[in-house]
């Protein structure tokens, strides 16, 4: 009898530990750390002068004067820059944002021909509207694009007042929009087995001496060759 007794115990013991596990183990933990990690922002609404609701998440630093426009690359969203928005939110006023048919914001991309991924500009406008409302000034706003974010990115800086920009490998066109070739003091970032970007890149260096090209190798494209160090990077030349 002692002896069922004692195993009914054990039995008893490892049920409750697998449901610690359950209810309380890692999966949670992470879940935790995510929600401390965004704690400190707010997703917002904005309208393009073209009528398009731009969904965005702003990661705000009361104490600064300096703002960041982060941008996706094709077929991402905002979620993208989530691990690394706080990074930049120690200096900076941090605005996150779903491009046009992306993620929240109005339509879908599957349904898009040329002029409306042209037409991603007018988002990069909205943003910027945004952060002149909570009165940073032009050229106190940096931008930062991926892929056929980081096109946009140039092709906005390009015509605008600004403070910084930085290209997470563009390319030569995409979708339609193609890359404006000048020399606006951008941080370029490719990854060398990135073949067109690496190409596209390497032709920009050409004619945009002002600029500075990191080349990194097996990174991948776009948000996915971020890491700490890169994101420090990053935020060093912001900061400059």
């Amino acid at each position: 009898m002692k002896i069922k007794l004692v195993l009914l115990l054990l039995v008893l013991i490892v049920i409750s530990g697998c449901a610690k596990n359950i209810s309380g183990g890692e999966p949670v933990k992470n879940i935790t750390e995510k929600k401390v990690q965004l704690e400190n922002s707010i997703d917002v609404s904005l309208r393009t002068q073209d009528s398009k609701l731009i969904k965005a998440r702003f990661f705000p630093n009361s104490v600064s004067k300096k703002g960041v426009v982060l941008i996706h690359q094709f077929s991402l969203d905002k979620s993208s820059w989530d691990e690394w928005a706080k990074t930049f939110q120690k200096t900076h006023n941090v605005l996150a944002i779903d491009l046009r048919g992306h993620g929240e914001s109005s339509d879908n991309y599957t349904e898009f021909e040329e002029k409306d991924f042209l037409a991603m500009k007018n988002d990069v406008k909205a943003a910027e509207a945004f952060l002149l409302r909570k009165g940073l000034t032009k050229d106190s706003i940096s931008y930062v694009g991926a892929s056929i974010g980081a096109n946009t990115v140039q092709n906005f800086v390009a015509i605008n007042e600004h403070a910084k920009s930085v290209l997470l490998s563009p390319g030569k066109i995409y979708k339609g929009i193609p890359l404006t070739m000048q020399d606006t003091s951008s941080l370029v970032i490719v990854s060398k087995e990135d073949t067109y970007s690496f190409e596209s890149v390497k032709e920009l260096e050409k004619i945009s001496p002002n600029s500075t090209f990191v080349y990194l190798e097996n990174r991948g494209h776009g948000t996915n060759m971020l890491d700490e160090e890169l994101v420090e990077q990053i935020h060093n030349f912001l900061n400059e």
